[in-house]
């Protein structure tokens, strides 16, 4: 891929010149036309006229030059907008791979910001609607997933959510998860609790909403059918303080703590487990992996611990690898799961676009229909194909904390 920003600094610097070269010119008086001054103007005109002519029969660029609307509604502003600047900076990046090989602005990306909340999230989806866009990239979290679906429906505008609880169950039509499900994350975190870690009893620390009590639900039903014991201490989102129910864990006898939470809350937990179980062995939600969590943490609350996630940097398969470097290259920085995860949903939304194109009918109906139905593509988060419950993604990775820095154990597929 070429580097967007290198393009942009060259065009500029060859503005710069040309403008530069300019500044040296004299005044000097008009040359008074001739007789083959006129006629030389005459035959450019004619030629010009001639090569207008022609070139209206010409072949246009692919689509016949349309250009197509792309919403995203993403956390710009709140406690998440880290990841919210991560989904968009991905998305933007597709938007521009796609212009360049369509040679001019095919695709629009418009952004709207959903304020990490609920509301906010509605009234960006609407925006978006109402602005013609013919698929939407987010909202990120279940819950705010959950507020657009009555909306999306009545709409028939599909969206590509982030959110992972097992209450998005695919009975919205107009709604795909580009992430791997709860159902799929938590039962591989449960399952290496036993079969790694060798867990004899779990703390499950999780938050009560739907993401939290989804993840804790595969969890304990692994745990059930494998006859591990466990203790099960929700708490509600947003609270920090985590003492008692570690404390009960701790009573109780538990070797491994396995949290299911929020980013805050994530942190506050490992920094409490570091006073109270300091040896524990200690699995969490893919919130650990994030900056936004570790820039929180001291190395040692969060060394040794396991993540289950949907994507790590460090990553070896040969896709994820490409993609880090161009990311890298464009702007300067690594990216995490939400980069990751956005730039597959709107990789999906463009190849949905062109093969509608393609078929000859480009409308919201029929860019649902042709990511129901599309190819699977690989991409950095695995896999991508769509199943019975509107699931994209059905694979995840495995992380380990050296320190604060995530390190790739393994993939698992579902």
């Amino acid at each position: 891929m070429k580097k967007l920003l290198a393009l942009f600094l060259a065009g500029a610097m060859m503005f710069s010149l040309a403008a530069c070269g300019g500044d040296d010119t004299k005044e000097t008086e008009p040359a008074k036309a001739t007789a083959a001054d006129t006629k030389a103007a005459e035959t450019k005109a004619a030629d010009t006229k001639a090569a207008e002519t022609k070139g209206a029969g010409e072949e246009k660029p692919a689509g016949n030059g349309e250009t197509y609307k792309i919403g995203l509604a993403a956390m710009l502003t709140g406690d998440n907008a880290l990841n919210g600047e991560r989904m968009q900076k991905a998305s933007e990046m597709v938007i521009a791979q796609y212009n360049e090989a369509a040679g001019y602005e095919k695709f629009v990306l418009n952004t709207e910001d959903d304020l990490t909340t609920n509301e906010g999230a509605l009234t960006a989806v609407q925006k978006l609607i109402s602005d013609g866009c013919l698929a939407i990239i987010g909202p990120h979290r279940s819950s705010a997933a959950l507020a657009v679906s009555d909306t999306v429906a009545e709409q028939q505008v599909c969206v590509l959510v982030g959110g992972t609880s097992v209450a998005i169950d695919g009975s919205n039509n107009y709604m795909f998860r580009t992430r791997a499900s709860d159902a799929i994350m938590a039962t591989v975190a449960a399952t290496f609790c036993k079969d790694t870690l060798e867990a004899k009893k779990v703390g499950i620390l999780h938050a009560s909403d739907e993401y939290g009590q989804g993840g804790a639900d595969a969890a304990m039903a692994f745990f059930d059918a494998q006859g591990i014991e466990y203790v099960d201490c929700p708490h509600n989102v947003n609270d920090v303080d985590f003492t008692s129910a570690i404390l009960e864990c701790q009573s109780a006898g538990c070797d491994t703590v396995f949290t299911w939470t929020h980013d805050a809350e994530t942190a506050i937990i490992y920094q409490q487990l570091a006073t109270y179980m300091p040896d524990v062995n200690k699995i969490a939600s893919p919130g650990l992996t994030l900056d936004n969590v570790l820039n929180l943490c001291e190395d040692s609350w969060v060394d040794g611990a396991y993540s289950v996630t949907d994507f790590i940097s460090t990553s070896t398969d040969a896709v994820a690898v490409d993609f880090v470097k161009a990311y890298q290259d464009l702007y300067g920085e690594t990216p995490d799961l939400y980069a990751a995860a956005y730039y597959g949903a709107a990789v999906t939304i463009c190849e949905a676009i062109l093969a509608c194109e393609e078929a000859g009918e480009v409308t919201p109906q029929a860019v649902r229909d042709a990511i129901a139905a599309g190819e699977t593509k690989t991409l950095p988060t695995g896999d991508f194909y769509n199943d019975d419950a509107n699931n994209l993604v059905h694979s995840c990775v495995i992380a380990k904390l050296n320190g604060k820095a995530p390190e790739f154990v393994q993939s698992v597929n579902e």
